[in-house]
């Protein structure tokens, strides 16, 4: 029975993990089921599966409270495992294995593979990896992809040796996870997007293809996908939990901010014990050849938690009352509720807090606040607040046009959130008369700083090929701090209400901590992003070291991007993400320092936090290193 009470994400989320714990057998897995209907799953088969027990455990991966579930069901997937780290559709020595035996395929691998990276890295390790390379090289199509589907020999019946769209996505993702690109399937990928033939011979429709390419997309290929998504948005029928919540996650990945119609219907189809209904994902092996369609209600319920996990706003209270001022109070020239900027721009701060968790972007002054452990008036907050919501806003979405990531059109929405940055700076403190020459001082800086990296830290991109003159000089990294330093004003602004001048020593510590901690959050980036940054020729302070110590030299660097890439992505993690490691690790250093230093900050916890998280993934990182190290070196030297 559905829902017909209004329910909150919480309480979704928690009535579909408490399903979803009682659904789990007591060997880690889930029952699948198996349908003659697409949607009527009344009078099914059921058995266990590995493979939908390895997409369950996709969805819930990183989802608070479903910790057990996912390492019970990892343990369940490591020991399916063959040999040579391959997968089976079937439980291993299953009567449905015995009666309706299938080969080991790349679909039922790579996925298995990915939920174990997922929840447990360290599971996935050299020897894994290394057998992985092994299994890719031997169904390549050509060098990098795409890759046939099943594994069997090179002399099996053409029906064993497809290439299908929605497996290839599934392996793109699982390389993504292990920082390895395979050009010849992205090129694969791409051209299906902008052909818009999107059928699998194992999935059930476009829309779960879509919702895998979208996980491991780059972002040449977000408008194609965000135009075919827009599309199932306008024709999706909206009793199907499952499509919903493939389309709102594909919606999230690529940036697109679907009607809000579609959560609530989501929210709305739960049924009464947590649960979603099942319907059809993917194709069951056949019953004498009648078709069968798989899926289950723990699957749906899976991948609903995700969907919800993806749309879902923090609940807090400060970024709750930001929420509602994003549509009632506002400048003298807000735009009416109904316009459609004014709705673009509202839709865009709504997308930023759903990614904001720790409030670092919503709720700065109220964290400020909080940290100094002293009452500051909630309008002033709720102002600096927006101030602060609307700068972060206009920063991305400047970034992203200077990046190519978006088009000029988006340019009105970026000065519309800088209008209201300024607006809501000047009504916060509207009779000090030094903070707002300081807001425009940093606002500038800003400016400059934007403006001396597209001067400087941009390449000749001809085709692939890339020209450098001369590598910029990044000096002491403050360029990095300079790009988002506005993002310190808010913090400012609540130390003056509380008598700390300008040039008080707590104003100075503050400022300090942060600017130590944006650079090490963009050095972090940049090494996240590397890879992306060089082929579009933005020369980061990550891609200079890279090919400053590849190359040998700071001038006339020019090669082709595509032959020196699997050299280079060897040289990242031998020599360059050592020594950014190492600077990041430094700036906390110098973060935490500058914050001791700030005495009216007496509650820091909130504020070290964000420090502890990047210090916490930079030391993944080192304990990786050495397994991508493997992977890459095993794969590509299978290539000779």
């Amino acid at each position: 029975m559905p829902n017909t009470k209004t329910t909150s994400l919480a309480a979704a989320q928690a009535a579909g993990l408490r399903f979803l714990a009682s659904a789990q057998t007591a060997d880690g897995s889930f029952l699948g089921q198996a349908s003659p209907s697409q949607t009527d799953f009344s009078l099914t088969q059921s058995h266990h599966t590995p493979f939908q027990t390895s997409l369950i455990a996709n969805c819930l991966a990183g989802l608070p409270g479903s910790e057990s579930i996912g390492t019970s069901a990892a343990r369940f997937i490591a020991g399916q495992r063959s040999a040579d780290w391959s997968w089976n559709y079937w439980i291993r020595g299953s009567v449905d294995q015995q009666q309706r035996p299938y080969p080991d395929d790349l679909d039922d691998t790579v996925v298995a593979l990915s939920a174990l990276t997922a929840i447990d890295s360290h599971s996935v390790g050299g020897q894994a990896l290394g057998a992985l390379g092994r299994l890719l090289v031997s169904q390549e199509t050509a060098v990098g992809g795409p890759y046939r589907t099943w594994l069997v020999a090179e002399t099996a019946a053409a029906s064993w040796r497809d290439i299908d769209l929605a497996v290839n996505a599934n392996i793109g993702y699982l390389l993504q996870q292990h920082q390895v690109e395979a050009p010849g399937l992205s090129r694969f990928i791409t051209a299906a997007l902008r052909s818009g033939n999107l059928t699998s011979r194992y999935y059930d429709g476009p829309l779960p293809v879509l919702y895998f390419i979208s996980r491991g997309y780059r972002a040449s290929a977000q408008p194609d996908l965000q135009k075919l998504l827009g599309r199932h948005v306008r024709k999706l029928s909206p009793n199907n939990a499952l499509h919903l919540s493939l389309l709102l996650t594909a919606s999230s990945h690529v940036g697109l901010k679907p009607p809000l119609r579609l959560r609530r219907q989501l929210l709305a189809l739960q049924q009464a014990d947590g649960s979603w209904p099942a319907a059809s994902l993917y194709y069951e092996p056949p019953i004498d050849k009648q078709p069968y369609y798989a899926g289950s209600p723990a699957l749906t319920t899976a991948f609903a938690l995700e969907a919800l996990a993806a749309i879902r706003t923090a609940a807090r209270p400060a970024a709750a009352s930001t929420d509602d001022q994003i549509s009632s109070a506002g400048p003298a020239d807000i735009l009416d509720k109904t316009d459609d900027l004014a709705d673009s721009h509202r839709q865009y701060l709504q997308h930023l807090i759903a990614k904001d968790s720790a409030g670092q972007i919503s709720a700065i002054a109220t964290i400020t606040a909080a940290a100094c452990d002293r009452p500051v008036r909630p309008s002033i907050l709720a102002k600096l607040n927006q101030a602060s919501l609307n700068g972060w806003a206009s920063y991305s979405l400047f970034d992203d046009i200077l990046d190519h990531d978006s088009d000029a059109s988006q340019l009105t929405l970026a000065m519309l959130a800088l209008r209201r940055t300024s607006w809501y700076f000047s009504q916060a403190l509207a009779g000090k008369a030094d903070f707002q020459a300081l807001v425009q001082t940093r606002l500038d800086a800003v400016d400059s700083a934007n403006h001396w990296e597209q001067r400087h830290a941009r390449a000749e991109l001809h085709d692939g090929h890339l020209t450098i003159t001369r590598l910029p000089d990044y000096a002491d990294l403050g360029q990095l701090a300079d790009r988002s330093i506005g993002h310190s004003l808010a913090s400012c602004a609540v130390l003056l209400t509380l008598g700390i001048a300008l040039d008080h020593p707590d104003q100075q510590a503050l400022q300090g901590f942060y600017h130590h901690y944006l650079i090490a959050r963009q050095l972090h980036d940049d090494a996240h992003d590397w890879q992306t940054d060089l082929a579009r020729g933005q020369l980061s302070v990550v891609v200079c070291r890279l090919l400053s110590g590849y190359f040998d030299t700071l001038t006339e660097i020019d090669f082709q991007v595509a032959e020196q890439l699997p050299a280079l992505k060897r040289y990242f993690w031998e020599t360059t993400i050592e020594s950014v490691i190492g600077d990041i690790e430094r700036q906390i250093r110098l973060a935490r320092t500058a914050l001791g230093q700030c005495q009216i900050v007496s509650q820091p916890a909130q504020l070290l936090d964000w420090l502890n998280q990047l210090a916490a993934s930079a030391a993944r990182v080192r304990s990786e290193r050495r397994t991508a190290r493997q992977f890459i070196n095993s794969y590509t030297g299978l290539h000779g």
